[in-house]
């Protein structure tokens, strides 16, 4: 696929459909598994909350690959790098559909997350690379629409799949889809061109990297997306807990019940996007923010309240609905001053997401307390600690004035 064609309609789209491929790929390794949480942990006899632990190893494995890719990105320009990344993705699905124990689960999720991390790290700085201010926002919201229509659907899928053969094909699965976004990347044209690559060695590689951290744009953009990770993550950590063991609903139930979280995900993206033709970025992600807090809270009281699973997943939906729709806002902040370095900044991004998810989820296992008030509490308190930065840096921003 030629530059130019990327300008056209149909050529934008294909881009956008490949791009969100690429971003989909490690999200989809996690959603795609999670109805097969039961079936796993019979097969190695220990608990579905012991299985958590594979999580914590993905966002192990994608914090310290982050880092990593970034600058190699930088350098090497984005393509043949991103290949790389999704072939060692796939060694790590092939690793996990293997595993005879959970330590192999866990060591193989670690690969698959480390060459995960580099698709996610690139994919972002793709879009920097072509893209600036509410057209990069819209198109990262457009890119997060993929995601969340393979979200919708790929727990169900896994669901199925459950139906007819045992977890081990939910990983084979992921390598036929990673097989896809290979052949998709290398269709894509560079990017980066070579007069554009940075030539630092790695002196260079830590000075731009402190650079990126003193940018007070950058540090409150990039706070944010670790609240909206650490609230996602409590969803997904927990709910397989709370819809399937505390609520006993099917392991088909449960694939359809994350799908309605990720079709109000979906929603709210096509209405975030509309309003970027007409409202600042800024002006929206305010509101967002305000918009989850104030359903973080509903669910925390209502949830704890009133123990029935429908009540639940309403609430839940309008928690979790403005996700990507903040991602997008924050994310075009957070890069807004780094074209010159869009990959170390993506990396950084993706590597305080990952701290911030790792850290929930693992933490989460460790409260004495049933499943519900577990995910209620990770929810509620991340969507706190979001309003509260978005507020540090209102008062950051008068001061300046």
């Amino acid at each position: 696929m030629k530059q130019q064609r990327l300008e056209s309609r149909a050529g934008g789209f294909i881009a956008i459909v490949i791009l969100g491929m690429m971003a989909s790929l490690v999200p989809l390794s996690t959603d795609m598994y999670l109805p097969g949480f039961k079936s796993i942990a019979e097969d190695f006899s220990t608990t579905t909350s012991a299985i958590q632990v594979t999580l914590s190893a993905s966002f192990v494995g994608i914090g310290i690959g982050m880092p990593i890719w970034g600058p190699i990105s930088d350098r090497f320009g984005r393509r043949t790098p991103a290949a790389i990344g999704i072939l060692l993705y796939l060694v790590g699905a092939i690793l996990c559909a293997n595993a005879a124990d959970l330590s192999q689960l866990v060591a193989a999720r670690f690969v698959l997350a480390l060459g995960g991390a580099g698709v996610m790290v690139i994919g972002r700085a793709i879009v920097r690379d072509m893209f600036v201010g509410e057209r990069m926002a819209r198109t990262l919201g457009a890119v997060s629409s993929v995601l969340l229509v393979s979200s919708i659907i790929s727990p169900s899928i896994g669901a199925i799949i459950l139906q007819f053969t045992d977890w081990r094909w939910l990983f084979m699965a992921l390598v036929i889809l990673g097989l896809a976004a290979v052949a998709g990347t290398l269709s894509l044209p560079e990017s980066l061109p070579p007069e554009k690559r940075i030539r630092k060695g790695l002196g260079g590689t830590f000075r731009q990297y402190a650079e990126i951290l003193k940018d007070k744009t950058f540090q409150f953009s990039v706070l944010q997306q670790a609240f909206n990770s650490a609230i996602l993550m409590s969803y997904v950590a927990c709910s397989p807990s709370v819809f399937m063991g505390e609520f006993g609903l099917s392991e088909q139930t449960f694939g359809a019940i994350f799908g309605m979280n990720a079709l109000s995900m979906l929603t709210a993206t096509q209405i975030h996007r509309r309003l970027l033709k007409t409202r600042k970025i800024p002006y929206l992600l305010s509101r967002l923010l305000v918009f989850q807090f104030v359903a973080g809270m509903a669910l925390l009281a209502v949830g704890l309240a009133i123990h029935v699973w429908w009540v639940v997943i309403v609430l839940t939906m309008l928690s979790v609905c403005v996700l990507p729709s903040i991602t997008a806002g924050s994310t075009t902040l957070a890069m807004t001053n780094f074209s010159h370095a869009a990959a170390q900044a993506s990396s950084v991004i993706g590597l305080v997401q990952s701290i911030a998810a790792a850290s929930i989820s693992a933490g989460l296992v460790l409260l004495p307390i049933e499943p519900l008030p577990r995910m209620l509490a990770g929810m509620s308190g991340a969507a706190v600690l979001a309003l509260v930065t978005l507020w540090l840096r209102s008062r950051q921003l008068h001061r300046q004035a």
